[in-house]
Formats: structure tokens, C-alpha cells, sequence
């Protein structure tokens, strides 16, 4: 986000009214950027490694498929 390269140079307030982002939705953006959700994590990985195996042409419903019967729910 360009807000957060320029704010050592110039005051958050004054960069976020430039670019039209509240300073609280400002705030709670950078607060979730430190949060690691391992679930969603473990999730990314299985679906990338089924999109691999069906050699990049796998579609949601397949891979939310294969991804299931390893014993993860996913639904499309």
C-alpha cells in the first residue's frame, strides 16, 4: 500500500485524506497484515498442490474434490 511506503515522509493523516482511505480502516489493514491464520495457510497449500497435480488445468470443483477426500473440507 502506497500509504504505508510514504509515511515516513509525510504525516498518515495527510496521506490517507489524499487518497480517500479513513485512517481507521488504515489502522485495522495494517493490524491483519501481522495476524498469520495458519488454517488458511494449510488451505492455500493443499489447493496449490491439487492445481499442480492436475497439471495447472484443475477447476474449483475438482480440486475442491481431491482436497476433501484428503480428508479437508473445502467446498467450492
Amino acid at each position: 500500500m502506497l500509504v504505508r511506503r510514504l509515511q515516513g515522509s509525510y504525516p498518515i493523516t495527510l496521506l490517507c485524506e489524499q487518497f480517500g482511505v479513513s485512517r481507521s480502516t488504515f489502522k485495522y489493514w495494517r493490524a491483519r497484515r501481522s495476524i498469520i491464520n495458519a488454517d488458511k495457510i494449510k488451505i492455500c497449500s493443499l489447493v496449490s498442490e491439487k492445481h499442480k497435480l492436475g497439471n495447472g488445468s484443475a477447476d474449483s470443483r475438482s480440486i475442491a474434490a481431491m482436497v476433501s477426500q484428503d480428508g479437508t473440507g473445502l467446498s467450492r
